[in-house]
């Protein structure tokens, strides 16, 4: 195992991702998305209870565990149907069940908060666009079209890149407020 001290970003869902950012160089290390060509779910045979559970344990073994974890507070709408809303938020329930469970410090900023911090405008037409372009110019080097048939950038990598750098300067801000048994060691 190679210890790292990082954020993880998460954008959960069936179209969601993790991403990892060292806190000393402030760079993402290992992006891991949920679907398609070689993501978590099909992996852990779609099956999404397995997957987040699996990964967060992969990126453990891999990395060691992350400094502070950033799960985005997934906002549901009533026009989206109970059935889908019912499986958002049980697969939410999963990941912070499981980061919970591990014992890692978690914040879970809305959407709406985490944008505003990242100075990031608001685009009625299409609401992931200022996040991919936003992504696309912090972290040039981050792959957001991972697999070898993917057309668009992947929606998902760049939430979590954008979650997790929210993550980074939440734990700058937490050190600098010297509030030491929550804020890890950057």
């Amino acid at each position: 195992m190679i210890r790292r001290r990082y954020v993880l970003g998460i954008d959960p869902g069936l179209q969601g991702a993790m991403v990892g950012i060292d806190l000393e160089t402030g760079q993402p290390f290992e992006a891991s998305w949920a679907d398609g060509e070689d993501g978590y779910i099909d992996r852990h045979r779609k099956v999404l209870e397995a997957a987040y559970p699996a990964e967060l344990a992969r990126w453990a073994r891999t990395w060691g565990p992350p400094e502070l974890v950033v799960v985005e507070a997934v906002q549901l709408r009533a026009h989206q149907g109970l059935a889908p809303q019912a499986r958002a938020a049980y697969g939410i329930g999963i990941v912070v069940g499981t980061v919970s469970a591990l014992g890692w410090p978690r914040e879970s900023p809305t959407p709406t908060h985490w944008h505003r911090v990242l100075s990031m405008p608001a685009s009625p037409q299409d609401p992931k666009a200022p996040v991919i372009a936003w992504c696309s110019r912090r972290f040039p080097q981050l792959d957001l079209f991972p697999g070898a048939r993917r057309k668009r950038p992947h929606d998902g990598i760049a939430d979590a890149a954008a979650i997790a750098w929210f993550g980074v300067l939440r734990a700058r801000e937490l050190v600098a407020a010297g509030d030491e048994e929550i804020a890890p060691a950057v």
